[in-house]
């Protein structure tokens, strides 16, 4: 998760650095909300080696109030 002005450079170091690791990567048009739960199903059916997305877009994903609090202590 990183902030939305960054998001682009960390995506491109992981792949320079990691050039075989399995990442998923999503910009905003991406997730806009027609296709969000597109994007939550790669999450769940594939095996990431590291998923990179903005917070905005990490705090839309529908999640208990639990699990928040456990994100951010």
């Amino acid at each position: 998760v990183c902030l939305n002005a960054n998001t682009t450079a960390i995506a491109k170091s992981y792949k320079r650095l990691l050039p075989n690791a399995n990442i998923l990567y999503t910009d905003p048009k991406d997730f806009t909300p027609p296709k969000r739960e597109q994007f939550l199903n790669q999450i769940r059916n594939n095996n990431w080696d590291a998923i990179i997305m903005t917070h905005t877009q990490f705090m839309a994903i529908p999640q208990s109030h639990q699990v928040e609090l456990e994100n951010f202590q």
